[in-house]
This record gives C-alpha cells, sequence and structure tokens, in this order.
C-alpha cells in the first residue's frame, strides 16, 4: 500500500480530535482517488457525516470539495456539481480572503466538469481563474495541477500542440520545484499526448518514468493507463505480441474502476492488432467487445472505430456487407 495512505490511516485511527479526524480523513479521500475511487467515495462520505454531525462547517465543506473531485473522476458530472456549487456558495457567503485558495480549488473542480461537459470556454474560465490564485500564493503543486488540466481541455479540443505544451510546463515545474521525477499523472497524459502526435520514440521514456513513478507510489489506477498508452507505443513498432500483452493487462486492471473509455479502446487497440496480423476471428472478437462495451459504458461515441473495421474484415472474407448495412443492421 502506498505509504502516505497508511501513515493517514494509522494517524486517523489514534486521533482523538474529531476536527482534526475530519482533515486527516479528507487528506485520505484526497490520496486515495488515485488508488481506488471507490474507498475515496467512502471515506469522503465519512468525513462529511462526521463534519455535519459536530457542526463544524469547514470540514463539511472542504469534504464536498473532496467527494466533488472524487465524482469527477467516477464521471458523475452533475453530482460533481452539485456538491461545489455548494461549497462555493458557503466560501461566498464568508467574504474572507483566508478561503481564496478553497476557492481556487473549486473553481479548478467546475473547471473539470465544464471540460468533460465539452463546455470549454467556461472551463478555461474557471481553471484560468483558479490559476491566477494559486499563482498568487505561490502554490507551485496546484499550479502544476491547473496547467495539467488545461492541458487536459486542450487534448480534448484536439489542440494537441498546446495541450502538449501545458504538460510538458506542468512536468518542468514538478521536476524543478520538488526535487524528485515528476508526478506520475501529468506525465502520464504528457506521454499519451505525444503518442497522438506520433512521436512514439518521445512518447516511451516518459510513460515508463510514469509507470515506474506509479508502480513506486501504489498508483494503480494511473499504472493501468500507462500500460494502454505503452501498448499503443508497440503497435506502432509492429511488436505485435507485447502490445497486446499491455492491452489485456491494462483492461484486467481497469475493469474494476471508471474509466471505461480506455477499456473500450484497449479492446478496438487489441482489434487493430489482430487485423494487421490477419487473426480475423481474433480481430471481431474484439471489435464486437468494444462495441458491446461502449453501449454498456454509454459511450457509443467511440463505436465507428469498431464498426470501419468490421467492415473491412467482412469485405477480407467477401462479405457483402458493407459498412452502412452493418451499422444500420447493428442499431435495429
Amino acid at each position: 500500500m502506498n505509504q502516505k495512505v497508511t501513515d493517514l490511516k494509522k494517524k486517523i485511527h489514534y486521533e482523538q480530535n474529531q476536527k482534526i479526524k475530519v482533515d486527516l480523513l479528507i487528506q485520505l479521500a484526497d490520496e486515495l482517488f488515485y488508488i481506488d475511487v471507490k474507498e475515496a467515495e467512502d471515506i469522503a462520505k465519512q468525513a462529511m457525516r462526521l463534519a455535519e454531525l459536530m457542526g463544524y462547517y469547514e470540514g463539511l465543506y472542504n469534504s464536498k470539495i473532496a467527494l466533488g473531485h472524487i465524482e469527477i473522476g467516477a464521471n458523475r458530472f452533475n453530482e460533481a456539481m452539485t456538491l461545489l456549487k455548494s461549497a462555493l456558495n458557503y466560501y461566498n457567503k464568508l467574504n474572507n480572503d483566508l478561503f481564496e485558495i478553497k476557492k481556487a480549488d473549486i473553481f479548478n473542480g467546475l473547471g473539470k466538469v465544464y471540460s468533460e461537459m465539452n463546455c470549454f470556454s467556461r472551463a478555461t474560465d474557471y481553471l484560468e481563474r483558479s490559476y491566477q490564485i494559486y499563482k498568487a500564493y505561490n502554490l507551485l503543486g496546484k499550479q502544476a495541477d491547473l496547467l495539467n488540466n488545461l492541458g487536459l481541455v486542450m487534448k480534448r479540443r484536439s489542440r494537441l500542440l498546446e495541450a502538449y505544451e501545458f504538460f510538458y510546463k506542468a512536468t518542468r515545474l514538478t521536476i524543478e520545484h520538488f526535487d524528485y521525477q515528476g508526478c506520475p499523472i501529468i506525465l502520464l497524459n504528457l506521454g499519451a499526448t505525444l503518442n497522438l502526435l506520433d512521436r512514439y520514440d518521445e512518447a516511451e521514456p516518459v510513460l515508463r518514468q510514469s509507470y515506474d513513478l506509479s508502480s513506486q507510489q501504489r498508483y494503480v489506477i494511473n499504472k493501468s493507463l500507462c500500460l494502454s498508452e505503452i501498448g499503443i507505443v508497440h503497435k506502432s513498432r509492429r511488436k505485435y505480441e507485447d502490445a497486446i500483452e499491455c492491452f489485456k493487462m491494462s483492461n484486467a486492471q481497469l475493469m474494476k474502476t471508471t474509466h471505461r473509455k480506455t477499456i473500450v479502446k484497449n479492446y478496438q487497440n487489441m482489434g487493430i492488432v489482430y487485423f494487421e496480423t490477419f487473426e480475423n476471428a481474433k480481430a471481431v472478437e474484439c471489435f464486437d467487445e468494444s462495441i458491446r462495451l461502449a453501449s454498456a459504458f454509454n459511450c457509443t461515441d467511440l463505436v465507428e472505430v469498431s464498426y470501419k473495421y468490421l467492415s473491412d474484415l467482412y469485405k477480407r472474407q467477401k462479405d457483402s456487407y458493407t459498412f452502412y448495412e452493418m451499422y444500420y443492421d447493428i442499431n435495429q
């Protein structure tokens, strides 16, 4: 288990002061977010209940901020928005400069929500407001997180060079100011963007560094996402067995998480590998599974790639189906 998690759990067990216990539970929930989203959610709710029971309002709304960020990770954006706006209303009423950093944390979360909802201008506005506060208070770690989130907005908008710049700046900030090898989450995003830019030789060492750091810090989810991206590097080099192994290992771990799009994409990438090696039956099986999971996970925007390859497979096997006929029949 992650050493920080172990230490926090010990402190919580022995802590007698209930307010301090709430604060420690919130810290634990933040740390568990990268390891086990479900446990992080349970801990944040425990902190919220305890704070409410005590009438400890700062702890209550801080736990709402933590839970809001966890809900984003679980793709529950409406719930995240409700929690974050509730906390923002509370801190706005206090009208105290001491709570500016809390507001920045909320703006950060709202920016991520709006980015996931494709409201990019609102997302950028919230993230930039948050960044200015972090910069004013010289909070370098939070600045790096913000640059990472701005990079994610650009990546979702397919502005890949701008995304790369944000991820690179965030990486440099963590390395230069925190005397360690970088943040595994930011390194993953940097490597994934390099993959999208077809810069595989640059992507591989970044992704392996992220994988190693994730292993050291027991960031199971990030480690699994790294495997998926390393599989893409192997696929680009026609190292097909290595690619398949990475995609399978990634999915085995991600099936317990909320990273549904990556699971679907892993099946698609396995299908593409089998398509390129003329293992048609295995390819069909992978593409069929990607379509089934995309429907179950409510991310059907991804299925066109699978239908395109299935159409090519049917043509390869001299089937009379066209892509559009198959698309129509499957969706009836």
